[in-house]
């Protein structure tokens, strides 16, 4: 059982770098499973025939086989030493890789120099800053340099962070155990019995009491400001510009009593969402897109 154990983790681990889902690489091993019970069924056959235990052949081989087949299905289905141990440990893994490589990416985004690893600031420990650097590097998500933990994002890592953030409630491929939302919206526990506390997975549902801290609040004042002063920079259609309008009017309202971070939370993702590929268009060509910069990476921490 200690071996199988060893052996899902080995094949959850080589899935997490390759990107090759579990049941494709079990029905790539079938044949050689299958050689494998041959070769074994024939040995025991030979073995039962010298000490006169024909009659039970057929009996260890139907138990060989059934062994064989549940093998195989349990590191289809994640279930050996406990699924939920196993699933856990791969998104932990994934969900601290993800914050490491959005550090990457506000970090290095759009610069040719590279960051050290210790100049990231992902309040990782050092152990797990480095398994998920070795995450990062295994799955081509940044591009590395002869110095030792000296890396900036590629091409690859951008398209990996900004598709997760656009589904911020999804997984994706470089990251298929986590999604932004999971890896963004934490709870530190020490210890608890009996708790209504959720461990965000995939396919669990969640109800989350947010809070803004008086920073946020005072960023949030200032994005509205901004986005008042200089939405007509943006290339919104009609309807576009209206709705956008809309939820900026929602959060200056919120921001003029005690604020609903529920209702802030759900105004700023929408104006994101209208406005967000907008804005990335107007970086790439206005003479001062540094509002826009501000705006967009604002919006994109806080909501």
């Amino acid at each position: 059982m200690n071996r199988l154990s060893d052996t899902m983790r080995l094949i959850v681990q080589f899935s997490e770098r390759t990107g090759i889902a579990v049941p494709e690489l079990n029905e790539a091993a079938k044949p050689k499973l299958e050689s494998f019970t041959a070769e074994m069924t024939a040995r025991m056959a030979t073995a039962a025939g010298r000490m006169n235990l024909s009659p039970l052949l057929s009996q260890i081989r139907a138990r060989f086989d059934r062994r064989v087949q549940n093998a195989s299905r349990d590191v289809e289905i994640g279930f050996i030493e406990s699924r939920s141990a196993i699933v856990t440990e791969s998104s932990s893994s994934q969900s601290k890789a993800l914050r490491l490589l959005e550090a990457l990416y506000q970090a290095t985004r759009g610069k040719e120099e590279p960051v050290f690893l210790q100049d990231l600031h992902t309040d990782l420990s050092e152990e797990d800053a480095r398994a998920a650097w070795g995450y990062l590097k295994d799955r081509h998500l940044m591009k590395t340099y002869a110095m030792p933990y000296a890396a900036r994002i590629n091409a690859a890592g951008i398209d990996a962070i900004e598709n997760a953030q656009r589904q911020p409630d999804q997984a994706s491929s470089a990251f298929p155990s986590v999604s932004y939302n999971i890896v963004h919206n934490t709870v530190n526990v020490g210890s608890m019995n009996n708790s209504p506390v959720q461990q965000g997975g995939i396919a669990s549902t969640q109800h989350q009491t947010m809070t803004y801290t008086a920073q946020d609040i005072t960023d949030i004042r200032k994005l509205v400001i901004e986005l008042n002063a200089h939405l007509g920079e943006l290339d919104l259609d009609a309807a576009r510009r209206k709705k956008a309008e809309a939820q900026i009017a929602t959060l200056a309202a919120q921001l003029e009593d005690e604020p609903d971070p529920v209702i802030i939370r759900q105004a700023g993702r929408t104006l994101r969402n209208i406005t967000e590929g907008a804005i990335g268009s107007l970086l790439a060509t206005a003479a001062q897109p540094i509002v826009w910069k501000w705006a967009l990476d604002l919006m994109h921490r806080l909501f």
